[in-house]
């Protein structure tokens, strides 16, 4: 069952943080806006040298950084969704199962070096510290 039984529907949105829907198209969102962003910082050179580039080299590795972060956000945000619902909670452990099956489909382009494993680490930090403070949120509204 992809529910634990027992579940009521409204404790699977709480844990969930939405429908499957809803999560993966927020994914897609946040992926292709950080991969168009991370694609602009390497060309650019923000965070170190760069190499001397033609624009049609620029657009062709931000078009890629955005696509595969695009593809990413996407997986991993349905593949945390549905860890998230099939366990019955939230939690620092659920992100990392998600965070490495999402990251499988990756692996030969993080080996070839054209996806940025840190910028996919730090996508799923981010991801999983306002899921903490969501939580934190909940617990002191249930406190008082």
């Amino acid at each position: 069952h992809l529910f634990p039984r027992g579940m009521a529907s409204s404790d699977k949105r709480e844990v969930s943080r939405g429908s499957f829907p809803m999560r993966t198209l927020f994914g897609a969102t946040i992926g292709v806006s950080m991969g168009a962003m991370l694609g602009m910082m390497d060309v650019t050179g923000l965070f170190g040298a760069t190499k001397s580039r033609t624009s049609a080299e620029k657009a062709k590795i931000i078009t890629r950084t955005t696509i595969l972060f695009g593809g990413f956000g996407t997986l991993y945000q349905g593949t945390r969704h549905l860890v998230d619902v099939y366990r019955g909670k939230s939690g620092t452990e659920n992100a990392v199962m998600a965070g490495f099956v999402s990251l499988l489909p990756f692996t030969k382009v993080i080996i070839s070096g054209k996806f940025n494993l840190a910028y996919a680490v730090g996508m799923i930090v981010f991801d999983e510290f306002n899921d903490y403070q969501r939580r934190q949120a909940m617990e002191d509204a249930y406190d008082d």
